[in-house]
Parts: C-alpha cells; sequence; structure tokens
C-alpha cells in the first residue's frame, strides 16, 4: 500500500508506530499537501530499496523527478485506493478492552441516598412492612393488619435486608451455598470460614463457645467499599466519641466483621471534618515588623528602653531586715542592660 493512502484514510486502526506518525502529519499538514509519486520516479526509493546502476543514481538522486520541471497538471496521480486488507502488519488485530458490570439491589438508592445508619434502618424497615402490608391486605384483608409503631423485630428485619443486599452487590448470590459464587467467596475467603444463615454470610470465628449472642459468635460479613460499610463506621465514630481506628473497629466487631476493616475504617476517620477540627494544630502568630526607632540609626544607648520592677528581697542590714527592689533597666536599641537596686 502507498504511503499516501495511509494519510488520507481515518478509519482504519493502525499499529502503535504508524498511528503515531500518521496522527502527527494530520496535525502538522493538510491532505491536499500530498502527492502520488510512482515508485520508479521516487528517489526515496533508493536508500530505501538499494541500487545498483551509479547512473541513476547520479541522475535520479541529485536532480530529482522529471516531473517536478513541468506544471502541476502533468504530475502522475493515482486515483483508485487499493482495497484495505487488514491483516497486514500495519494494522491493529486486536483490540483489548474490559467490561465490568455492578450489581444494584431494590435497596441500592437508599444506600446512597441515606445520610447515617439509623435513617437507613428506619428507611428499609417502614419499607419492608410496607411490603408485608401490601401482601396481607391482597390475601387477607385490611383487619389481619398489625399496625403501629416500628418494633424491634422490624429493625432486626431491616438489617438482615441490608447486609443481604450488600453482600449481593460486593460478591454476588453467596447466600446459597450450592451457588457458584459462594465457592468462588469462599475460597477467597478460606481464612474466615464463612457461613450461611438467614441467607446472610457470617464468619464461623473462634468465639463458638461464648455465652454470647448470635452477632458476636458469628458476625455478618461486609465488603470494604460499599456505602453501607461507610455508614455503620460512620455511626460506631460518632457513638464511641471520636476516637481511633482500633476502638472503633473493636466495636464494630462485636457484631460484624468488615473486609479490609483497618482500612475502610481510617478511610472514613480522616474524612470526618469533626476530628479534623479537633486534631489541628493551632494557628502560629505572625511576627509583627520592628519599630522604626529600633531599625534606624543614629539613636543613642537608653534613649529608647524598658524598665522591669521586681522584688521583694528581705536583706540584712545590721539587726534590721529591710525590704529591698530590683529594678533591670533594658536598652531596646542594642540590648544594653544596667540593674539597679531600691529601698521602696
Amino acid at each position: 500500500m502507498s504511503a499516501i493512502y495511509y494519510i488520507r484514510n481515518e478509519s482504519a486502526r493502525y499499529a502503535c508506530f504508524v498511528a503515531n506518525r500518521v496522527s502527527q502529519i494530520q496535525e502538522l499538514t493538510t491532505v491536499e499537501q500530498w502527492r502520488y509519486v510512482p515508485s520508479g520516479k521516487n528517489p526515496a526509493d533508493l536508500a530505501s530499496r538499494g541500487v545498483t546502476d551509479m547512473n541513476v543514481v547520479k541522475n535520479k538522486w541529485w536532480k530529482g523527478p522529471e516531473f517536478l520541471l513541468r506544471a502541476d497538471s502533468m504530475w502522475p496521480s493515482r486515483e483508485d485506493e487499493p482495497p484495505i486488507n487488514e491483516c497486514a502488519l500495519e494494522f491493529k488485530t486486536s483490540v483489548s478492552l474490559t467490561s465490568t458490570q455492578e450489581r444494584h439491589s431494590g435497596l441500592n438508592p437508599l444506600f446512597k441516598y441515606s445520610s447515617s445508619w439509623y435513617k437507613l434502618l428506619k428507611a428499609v424497615a417502614w419499607l419492608t412492612r410496607h411490603v408485608t402490608y401490601l401482601k396481607v391486605m391482597h390475601l387477607a384483608g385490611y383487619e389481619n393488619m398489625n399496625v403501629g409503631p416500628l418494633r424491634v423485630e422490624d429493625i432486626r428485619n431491616a438489617e438482615l435486608a441490608i447486609f443481604r443486599d450488600a453482600q449481593w452487590e460486593a460478591w454476588g448470590e453467596i447466600t446459597k451455598e450450592d451457588s457458584p459464587d459462594f465457592a468462588d467467596f469462599k475460597a477467597r475467603l478460606d481464612r474466615l470460614s464463612p457461613i450461611v444463615s438467614e441467607e446472610v454470610a457470617g464468619d464461623r470465628g473462634r468465639l463458638q463457645m461464648l455465652e454470647s449472642s448470635y452477632e458476636t459468635r458469628r458476625p455478618a460479613l461486609l465488603p470494604c467499599y460499599h456505602p453501607v460499610t461507610d455508614l455503620i463506621i460512620r455511626h460506631y465514630h460518632v457513638l464511641e466519641g471520636h476516637l481511633g481506628t482500633s476502638q472503633v473497629l473493636s466495636s464494630i466487631r462485636c457484631g460484624l466483621w468488615i473486609m479490609n476493616g483497618g482500612t475502610a475504617v481510617r478511610k472514613i476517620i480522616d474524612k470526618c471534618m469533626e476530628c479534623k477540627l479537633r486534631n489541628a494544630r493551632p494557628a502560629q502568630q505572625m511576627m509583627a515588623p520592628l519599630p522604626a526607632w529600633q531599625v534606624s540609626e543614629g539613636n543613642y544607648p537608653f534613649e529608647y528602653f524598658g524598665a522591669d520592677l521586681f522584688g521583694t528581697f528581705v536583706v540584712k542590714r545590721g539587726r534590721t531586715l529591710c525590704k529591698r527592689y530590683g529594678c533591670l533597666f533594658t536598652c531596646l536599641k542594642i540590648q544594653l542592660y544596667i540593674m539597679r537596686w531600691f529601698i521602696r
């Protein structure tokens, strides 16, 4: 293929070297500035392909092609474009792409727009109760509904629903032990020995014999980078009085296990504005400029001075105890000191 078709073509994807050269040529020049030169009349071929006839070299190399001496209308042209062979070495034969697919559960909008963990719990609890009411109304009627404020059971069910959706968004379908996602998840987290209970993956841990709640013995697993994890860490951080990473992480691990918990907690604490205000360094006072009399020339010693009176000192004079006072005179120009004693 002639090099002029590299410049004229705008749709083909060339290899790295050819693409860079063509892009540079198209930026600095226009396509109309480039004309076709046949191989037999091109002096550049003598250097790239080699030649044995020295007479041809002397004529063509030093004088150039003969058609340059004629009018532009008599220059050679080639308007027929050869077919593009995409298997040539100059063309890029493969394109590397990376495709990722994010999972979003039905509760994902609440995860993003809730400002605190308590607000998210109440929102999910009311949403769950509303869905339950619709089912009861359809099956049994309004008389069998349980109306009133939220109960502890409603908050607990909302918490499990949040954990379940957060795990599904991060790791896929891991609530069923026979699913491929759970097998891959368990292989990656074999050190934690994950177990599924109430459709929520938890850590089997070493506290199985502890006489405590089920959440403490089998804490639910949460991903490191997730809006739910951020809300929980921020909630415990405020609950612990804006303490450090170790204290916040210890409180969270009483009922939850966050993957790479130290990294997740430090990320939230570093963004806490109240902690930044508490740990801020005090501002340093700017030094005032020196007065004119201190930097000017020609002043006499003690023309400007400061006096510091100190005491009382009890001295003994014969058998009498007397009080004495001292006064320190400091020259503000050359830092000269004079001290005098006074009776009163």
